[in-house]
């Protein structure tokens, strides 16, 4: 396990290049590797990572974070370990994070139960629903940052981003 402390606004994005690289780099070993267990297990791959991140402020207790951030990487190793795409010696990188808003220990699963769960009556029944997808496979984060990002060159009005948050808690 690594543990790296940059600045939030910056975490995302270091992670899906840290694990790329990794991947790459591993990849490139293995195929320049004497040792046939590389190429015959790895097949043309490199290895993958698992990420947990977990950002608050520069206040924020670094404990609860720490505590918080191992907490995301189980779920993110799960989540990989449970991919279609998962084989014997690899699965896909997957990332799991969490922008931390109270300062007292509160446990990933507590909070995702509280705020980004909700129910309702349904055709067959109670019907639980989620408000994220998290954790996501690395390729598909990637994919999500780049769509905020071309959003937010586009210069997208603010309030029209914090109607969509506010749409997106609503029935808390």
């Amino acid at each position: 396990d690594l543990l790296i402390a940059i600045p939030a606004d910056r975490a995302l994005s270091f992670a899906v290049q840290a694990s790329t690289y990794f991947e790459n780099k591993t990849k490139e070993l293995f195929s320049q590797a004497d040792d046939h267990f590389f190429k015959d297990k790895f097949a043309n791959k490199g290895c993958t990572i698992s990420l947990g991140i977990a950002m608050g402020k520069y206040h924020h207790p670094f404990r609860v974070l720490l505590s918080q951030a191992l907490e995301l990487l189980d779920h993110a190793k799960l989540a990989g370990s449970k991919d279609s795409a998962s084989q014997a010696f690899l699965v896909p990188s997957y990332m799991d994070f969490h922008v931390a808003t109270q300062s007292h220990q509160l446990s990933i699963d507590d909070i995702r139960r509280r705020d980004y769960t909700f129910k309702r009556e349904g055709e067959n029944g109670v019907e639980e629903f989620h408000r994220t997808l998290r954790p996501y496979r690395v390729d598909e984060a990637k994919k999500l940052f780049d769509a905020a990002t071309k959003l937010k060159r586009s210069k997208f009005p603010s309030t029209k981003l914090n109607e969509l948050y506010r749409a997106a808690l609503e029935n808390r």
